[in-house]
């Protein structure tokens, strides 16, 4: 692993010699200059090489090439500083920064680099790229790092950066999957806060593989942007933010900040909040990646800190709620008063957006890798059962077994009293959702093929071919089937096989539908979309600036979601 040390004080009063006289250096508004420049530290421009000299200028469509333990300054027109960090590939792709106008685009192939901008005014933009994602800021002092395995590592000192995944540049993604990919993306990005670290791994899929058909259920695949937490995270370019502010006389300020910040939970990141409205109390969960709150329009029952992230929707039964959490925990929270009643241990990390199923014996966790555990209303293990495949959604109970679908095809049974897993019926394509009614399993795939199996005679009774991949949300209500297609297709299916209704919402789904006993609801962009369930009639609310919560709880007469500017907010019906 590379590392950075500060550079030393002679060094950074140098570069605030050269700071203070770029001013009088810069060649134009589309143009930089190297205010400090230590080791080897080139500029690659219209394919040949130069060594950087402070005093250069630094243009667009220019490559900045940092060898080990180099830096270099650039200062750019409206109070934009550019600190090229050792053993980087950085691209200047844009820099108009004339006043009023200011647009600065810099792509980060390698390594890192520190970006301190002022404040920018409307219509204003500052920009880093890497080879998987963006960040976007309006006046702000923040770190990138990408390392040797592409992950990606943001760290913000001041202000806030908005981080989402974006598109290659190649162009390499099919047309049709670039197009759930982009709003996929927008919506799931994250705002980072000061002190604050944002994580970005690698996919499990390449972007490349995708296609219309399979991208919506690939897409839990895919690695998102994620606030850094735990021991030892800190801010590992923190030394180098400092060097480079205490040139411009922040560095005092900054480091009070961190210090203070280092005891303080960090602020859960916006666009990562579920909800669920719980009946028997009348209140709303907010499920965020590291807490749980019971909530009411202004008022908080209780707030609980988790140790872990949450892996997927939890599920309640009366006044018990049940979590699992990436790290292997499976929890049980009294909802009255937000009380862990017991905590419970798996191997491995539990399978993200797998939600746990109840039935009146137990609760059933499923791990990535393929464990599948049942835990009593106790918490004791009643057993433990390898299933030897990559489970690929959440289970469903029906008769004496648990059903559970893997990613390559199968639909495996597990009795429920023994936890022996039994034969199954393989469907040809990853299994996106399950759905059990009437002693049926109806499974939908990633290619758009929609089953119906009896278990206990091992038939398929009936096959539906959907015109798009399936996304991983299906609800069996009464005689009908409500599938949600990967391009924006909703499908009414009657429990026969009849297709009863279709509706194109005209946008991909990513997000979780909500319902009620007459309609369907689905987020998407600054639209809350409800469909009648009888006629498949859309209706179109209008909502600015949006919901940027994953889904929205519905009560009898109001929907909640969080929205971007306004937080915690209620619709009336």
């Amino acid at each position: 692993m590379l590392r950075w040390a500060a550079i030393p004080a002679g060094a950074a009063a140098a570069a605030l010699v050269f700071y203070l006289a770029a001013t009088t250096l810069f060649r134009g508004a589309d143009a930089g200059t190297a205010v400090g420049v230590w080791g080897d530290v080139r500029i690659m421009s219209a394919g040949a090489h130069r060594a950087l000299r402070e005093g250069d200028a630094v243009m667009r469509d220019d490559v900045i090439l940092s060898g080990p333990s180099s830096y270099a300054d650039i200062g750019f027109p409206g109070s934009l500083t550019l600190r090229v960090l050792p053993g980087s590939h950085v691209s200047l792709m844009k820099a108009d920064l004339t006043a009023g106008k200011r647009a600065f685009d810099a792509m980060v192939s390698g390594g890192g680099c520190i970006l301190k901008v002022s404040r920018l005014a409307g219509g204003e933009s500052a920009v880093i790229h890497t080879p998987t994602s963006v960040a976007s800021v309006k006046g702000t002092v923040f770190g990138v790092r990408v390392g040797a395995d592409s992950t990606v590592r943001y760290e913000v000192y001041e202000g806030k950066v908005l981080v989402r995944r974006c598109l290659p540049a190649d162009r390499s993604v099919e047309p049709a999957a670039a197009g759930v990919l982009e709003q996929y993306f927008e919506e799931t990005g994250i705002e980072v806060g000061a002190n604050q670290a944002c994580r970005i791994g690698t996919d499990g899929r390449p972007l490349y593989a995708l296609t219309g058909r399979n991208v919506r259920y690939a897409l839990t695949d895919l690695s998102l942007p994620m606030i850094a937490a735990g021991p030892g995270i800190g801010l590992q370019m923190r030394d180098d933010a400092m060097s480079l502010l205490g040139a411009s006389g922040s560095g005092t300020a900054l480091s009070y900040a961190m210090r203070a910040a280092e005891t303080r939970p960090g602020a859960e990141p916006r666009g990562s909040v579920y909800l669920m409205y719980v009946p028997e109390l009348d209140f709303v969960l907010k499920i965020g990646r590291r807490y749980i709150a019971l909530v009411r329009s202004q008022e908080t029952r209780w707030s609980l800190d988790l140790d872990g992230m949450v892996a997927s929707l939890p599920v309640f039964e009366s006044t018990s709620l049940y979590v699992s959490t990436l790290s292997g925990a499976v929890m049980k929270i009294d909802l009255y008063t937000g009380r862990v009643l017991w905590t419970a241990r798996t191997e491995g990390v539990m399978h993200p957006r797998c939600s746990p199923v109840l039935d009146g014996s137990g609760i059933y966790c499923a791990t990535a890798r393929g464990l599948l555990y049942k835990f009593g209303h106790d918490g004791a293990l009643i057993w433990r059962s390898d299933l030897g495949c990559r489970v690929s959604a959440t289970p469903v109970c029906d008769g004496s077994m648990v059903f559970v679908p893997s990613a390559d095809g199968r639909l495996i049974a597990v009795d429920r009293t023994g936890g022996v897993p039994a034969g199954g019926p393989s469907f040809g394509n990853g299994i996106a959702s399950l759905a059990a009614h009437g002693g049926r399993i109806f499974v939908a795939t990633e290619n758009g093929g929609l089953f119906c199996y009896r278990h206990r005679d091992g038939r398929t009774l009936w096959k539906h071919e959907m015109r798009e991949g399936a996304s991983g949300y299906m609800l069996a209500r009464n005689d009908s089937l409500y599938l949600f297609g990967s391009a924006g297709t909703i499908f009414r299916i009657g429990t026969d096989g009849s297709l009863l209704w279709s509706s194109d919402t005209g946008r991909p789904i990513v997000k979780r539908p909500a319902e009620d006993e007459s309609r369907l609801y689905l987020p998407a962009g600054g639209e809350l979309l409800m469909v009648d369930k009888k006629t498949g009639g859309i209706e179109r609310a209008g909502l600015r600036p949006g919901i940027n919560s994953a889904n929205v709880a519905v009560t009898r007469d109001t929907i909640y979601f969080e929205s971007k500017k306004n937080g915690f907010t209620s619709l009336r019906k």
